[in-house]
């Protein structure tokens, strides 16, 4: 295998551009809701989890309503 050597062609017609900072999260043109974070994804998934029967997953709870089966599965 041969290595590549590069060179500066002079007068190159391509301008020199700045580099573009990195952009995380969906583009703000998208019409996505935001996500939610982490610690609130890890909670409604983990009383989706409580309220499996069956291998039947169930809608993902809204997180007041998670918080409300993780508490009430742990007085049991």
């Amino acid at each position: 295998m041969t290595a590549r050597k590069f060179h500066v062609v002079p007068d190159c017609p391509q301008p020199e551009t700045p580099i573009k900072p990195v952009q995380y999260g969906a583009a703000p043109w998208s019409h996505l809701p935001p996500s939610p974070p982490a610690h609130e994804i890890s909670i409604r998934a983990r009383a989706q989890s409580l309220l499996t029967r069956d291998g039947r997953r169930p809608e993902l709870p809204d997180y007041e309503t998670a918080l409300r089966i993780i508490a009430a599965a742990e007085l049991k």
